[in-house]
């Protein structure tokens, strides 16, 4: 009986032991986590150009322009004097950032167009996509539409925007109803994956 108490004593001290070496590893263990984290993604989507394109009249020509007003918002200005008289402005649209962009909206407002309320969805002969209602100017755009991407850093879009006096209109507007104002805002957002 005298081994049996002996084997069980030492066995005991055994487990006692082992049980204080696996606690001492366990408090005795440091964790240490070190690491960095760096994002260093840039939006940078901005019209970078708006030119006249094209005139169909020496007047529109001399007085028409294209200013930003801010990176995705322009404002267009043409002075028209009779029927069938336009302006065309080429507008280049880039991404310079490090994110890929998709147009997910292109409103335009006009004030100062003759008679009448834009209606959507009516068209100018062979123009496109137009909003015209009975507007004595009408506009048009072309080559570009709602989800339409443009890739990071290398992106761009030249598309066109049109500025027409009304072949429909029924009467002569008011000399200072002939000034287009018309106004563009994009909206770009992050392609998602």
């Amino acid at each position: 009986m005298e081994q049996k108490n002996k084997n069980a004593l030492i066995g005991g001290l055994l487990a006692i032991v082992f049980i204080m070496a696996v606690g001492y590893a366990a408090f005795a263990t440091q964790l240490t986590i070190n690491g960095t984290a760096n994002i260093n993604s840039r939006w940078d989507v901005h019209i970078s150009d708006i030119q006249v394109a094209d005139t169909g009249t020496t007047t529109a020509s001399s007085e028409s322009q294209g200013t930003k007003d801010s990176d995705l918002t322009a404002e267009f200005s043409a002075k028209l004097q009779s029927p069938g008289d336009y302006v065309t402005y080429n507008v280049t649209v880039v991404n310079e950032g490090t994110l890929d962009a998709e147009l997910s909206g292109i409103v335009f407002s006009q004030t100062n167009n003759g008679t009448g309320t834009a209606e959507a969805g009516d068209t100018v002969e062979n123009q496109g996509t137009s909003y015209e209602g009975d507007n004595a100017i009408v506009y048009s755009y072309s080559n570009i539409q709602q989800g339409d991407q443009l890739e990071a850093e290398t992106g761009s879009v030249t598309f066109q925007v049109k500025v027409m006096y009304n072949n429909k209109v029924q009467g002569q507007p008011d000399a200072k109803e002939l000034t287009s104002k018309l106004k563009m805002t994009l909206t770009y957002e992050q392609l998602s994956d």
